[in-house]
């Protein structure tokens, strides 16, 4: 027989830090419908800001130089764990 305070369905409680991870999920989520909603504004406004907002030809270079050393990094790494070349 079970105890009167006892719920008449148990109650299943989640893991330790499960919590902690259901909140990460749901602002994974968020994040990635809001960046899914404001992407195409965003797109639909680069001709308008870029008549106020020039660079220049230095961030070009400077995210050149940014990406080719990651990209490198990261196909030299891939390689070495999968021992193939990407195709």
């Amino acid at each position: 027989m079970r105890h009167p305070d006892e719920p008449a369905i148990p109650v299943l409680r989640p893991a330790p830090g499960r919590d902690m991870l259901d909140g990460l999920a749901v602002c994974a989520s968020i994040v990635c419908m809001v960046h899914c909603l404001a992407l195409p504004l965003l797109l639909a406004a680069l001709p308008a800001i870029a008549t106020w907002f020039d660079p220049g030809e230095t961030f070009h270079v400077a995210v050149l130089a940014f990406a080719v050393p990651t990209s490198a990094l990261a196909l030299i790494g891939g390689w070495r764990l999968h021992h193939a070349i990407p195709r």
